[in-house]
């Protein structure tokens, strides 16, 4: 389905990826969130090495070249 639509790697939806965000910043961080705004910059792939970068109202999500692929808040 991804080559449908120009992309030559198999990628993770966005509804998965912040479903891994809200597992780290609730069960691993425990932080405490009342609301969060997302903006998908670059597809993630299968397999891709992420770090994720936050501070406490702002994160991103970036590959092993630094290349964001998600941005965001949270509240």
């Amino acid at each position: 389905l991804s080559r449908l639509f120009g992309i030559k790697r198999p990628f993770i939806q966005g509804g998965c990826t912040i479903h891994m965000l809200l597992k780290i910043f609730y069960a691993d961080l425990k932080a405490k969130l009342s609301g969060y705004d997302v903006t998908f910059c670059r597809p993630v792939y299968e397999g891709q090495t992420l770090q994720l970068l936050y501070d406490q109202g702002q994160f991103e999500l970036v590959d092993s070249q630094d290349t964001l692929l998600v941005r965001g808040s949270k509240r």
